[in-house]
């Protein structure tokens, strides 16, 4: 048996593509069963993901919780790390000879 929505909310947003032009976009969200699996399904775009039911709360509130502000990556410092000792192993190498 394939899946059965049982409800349908849809939201449209406008926004401004890379082009300058205003486009809209919906963003479809169901709830679904399927043989007792309740879910919501939410669609955007080009992707969807579904969230089962008693997630719903912990993911609502964890979107609710995330940061829009850029964080500094620590792939840069463990880079930096990497060739500062790579630089200190080799001035060792350079001393024994």
């Amino acid at each position: 048996m394939a899946s059965e929505t049982l409800d349908t909310i849809s939201v449209k947003e406008k926004y401004e593509a890379s082009n300058g032009k205003e486009k809209t976009r919906t963003t479809t969200i169901k709830a679904m069963d399927n043989n007792g699996s309740l879910f919501i399904n939410i669609h955007s775009g080009r992707g969807s993901v579904c969230v089962s039911k008693d997630m719903v709360e912990k993911v609502a509130k964890a979107m609710n919780g995330v940061s829009w502000k850029k964080k500094a990556t620590k792939a840069k410092d463990s880079k930096i790390a990497s060739l500062e000792k790579q630089l200190n192993d080799l001035k060792k190498e350079l001393k024994k000879k």
